[in-house]
Order: C-alpha cells, then sequence, then structure tokens
C-alpha cells in the first residue's frame, strides 16, 4: 500500500524563487476561499522542514494546491525552512516576494499530484479514499516516528554532556581535596 502512495507524496514541481501568491499579491486566511486578488494560505509548523516534509503537509490538506519554502531564518546553506502551505481555488498562481540574492531564501512548488480540469486545479489520484487516508496516517506517523528519534538522541546526546561535566566536576574536587591534604601535611 505504501508504494502506491509514494507519488502521491512527491517533493512537487518548482514554480520559482519567491513567495507563493495568485496575481494581486495578497493573502487570506486558510479557511477563507481565495479571489484573484488574495490566496488562502497557513503556516504550518513553527519548525523548520525540508521540501518533501513541506509536500506531506500540502498532500495531507483536501484544498492545498501549493506550498512554499521559507528559508530565511535559517543557515546559508540549510535546506529547511518555514513550510506555508495554499489554496489557489483554481487562480493562477505566480511568485513574488523576490530578493536579489544569487541564493534564494524562498521557494514556491505546484503540489505535484494535481492536473488542470476546466481551469481550475483537482486533485489527480485513481487510489480509493481509504487507500489514500491509511497512506497518509502511515506517512504521518513514520513523520512522528523519525521526530521522536531525533529528539531521543538529542536528549541522549545532552544528557550525555551534562553526566560528563558532573564526572569533570567530582574529579576537580577530588584533585583539589589531594592537594590541600598535601599542603597539610607538609606544614
Amino acid at each position: 500500500m505504501i508504494a502506491l502512495e509514494a507519488p502521491q507524496f512527491s517533493r512537487g514541481q518548482l514554480i520559482g524563487p519567491g513567495c507563493c501568491r495568485t496575481m494581486g499579491g495578497g493573502l487570506r486566511a486558510w479557511y477563507e476561499p481565495s479571489t484573484a486578488e488574495a490566496i488562502a494560505a497557513k503556516r504550518v509548523h513553527d519548525r523548520p522542514m525540508n521540501r518533501t516534509a513541506c509536500a506531506v503537509e500540502c498532500a495531507a490538506l483536501e484544498r492545498c494546491t501549493h506550498f512554499e519554502l521559507n528559508m530565511h531564518d535559517q543557515p546559508a546553506h540549510s535546506k529547511q525552512g518555514a513550510c506555508s502551505v495554499f489554496a489557489s481555488g483554481g487562480y493562477s498562481v505566480t511568485t513574488a516576494c523576490r530578493d536579489s540574492s544569487a541564493r534564494p531564501r524562498i521557494h514556491c512548488f505546484e503540489a505535484a499530484n494535481l492536473r488542470r480540469v476546466q481551469g481550475g486545479h483537482r486533485r489527480h489520484n485513481n487510489a480509493p479514499l481509504l487507500g489514500r487516508r491509511f497512506g497518509e496516517i502511515v506517512l504521518r506517523l513514520a513523520l512522528v516516528f523519525a521526530l521522536v528519534l531525533v529528539a531521543g538522541a538529542g536528549a541522549r546526546h545532552l544528557l550525555g554532556l551534562q553526566h560528563a561535566r558532573t564526572g569533570d566536576r567530582q574529579l576537580r574536587l577530588e584533585a583539589q581535596r589531594h592537594q590541600e591534604s598535601a599542603r597539610l601535611g607538609q606544614v
């Protein structure tokens, strides 16, 4: 089942550098319908993610047609950034917010599992609804599992450093006591 679902979570088609916008350039709340002046949008999480994870988040939302990766707050060569998702409502999406740097920090993508039908965007997926939902659940669980593993490894690393610091402190205290007792023994 997972192999059949893999194309649904493609990394998306790059539209170009810059943020995703309709021709009017505005943004609307996710629960509002898009217009030619403003596209419905929402930030997915406050943690950075890569292009594939952002595409998975978009694919999990029924209305999502585009997603954006904003890497401005990340280190220069990071491939992670803030993920935002968009629902174009059939309006043409282009890029805005362009910067003049040689390495653009914002990228707009069209969700790869879309096709144009009667002038608008519609999901193209022949998998049954239950199969799509099962695939979404499995991929989300895999993502959560991976995050738990990474967080656990980070916690173990921090605890190991704390333990090492405690051991160093004990060694220093023993050395000081030894020096003091040696000094007292000479007097």
